[in-house]
């Protein structure tokens, strides 16, 4: 097909345009694409899983008891364990301290006895405590003799004893036994 007219064979003669597609929307379209494949196939195998469940209750109620069981056996061996150990540390606490030899009897008198040695030590370390910081303190059960003991051995030997005069005269003239009686004024 020739054309003699130029201005028409121009116009036949250009070749077609090619129409480009941008290629970030063919990505675009191609992500899109995938993302409903994805969620179709996801959709698919929830609902092929969900066909394939067991749902017996008693099944899972007695797993969950089998697991519960399991967790129970494995914090009583723990704490177990933990007592061998607190129990073992003590045994050798104790492994160190010497062991002492058992108590003897110990009478009433003994333990009296015990006491009143305590008690003197005592009185003692107050009496040498006091001596130190200068104070001196007399014992007021300090013992006398019995002076009637000798009184009386004095009389029969014949003697007069008598704190004052009209006593020391009475006694030489009624209790007199012999001639020669011995006078002592005590003052």
């Amino acid at each position: 097909m020739e054309f003699k007219d130029t201005r028409g064979a121009r116009r036949y003669n250009m070749a077609k345009k090619k129409i480009s597609e941008n290629p970030k929307a063919v990505d675009a379209r191609a992500r899109k694409e995938d993302k409903k494949q994805a969620v179709k196939s996801s959709k698919e195998k929830a609902e092929e899983d969900a066909m394939w469940n067991d749902d017996d209750k008693k099944l899972a109620k007695a797993a969950a008891k089998k697991a519960d069981d399991e967790r129970k056996k494995a914090e009583a061996a723990a704490k177990k364990a933990e007592m061998k150990a607190l129990l073992k540390a003590d045994e050798e606490a104790l492994a160190l301290k010497p062991k002492k030899a058992p108590a003897q009897k110990v009478t009433q008198h003994e333990l009296h006895t015990k006491k009143v040695k305590a008690e003197e030590a005592a009185r003692l370390a107050q009496i040498e405590k006091d001596r130190q910081n200068g104070i001196v303190t007399q014992d007021h059960l300090e013992t006398f003799e019995n002076q009637n003991r000798e009184l009386a051995e004095e009389r029969a030997d014949g003697s007069v004893m008598a704190t004052g005069l009209d006593a020391a005269i009475t006694d030489l003239s009624i209790g007199v036994k012999s001639k020669t009686a011995k006078v002592c004024v005590l003052d």
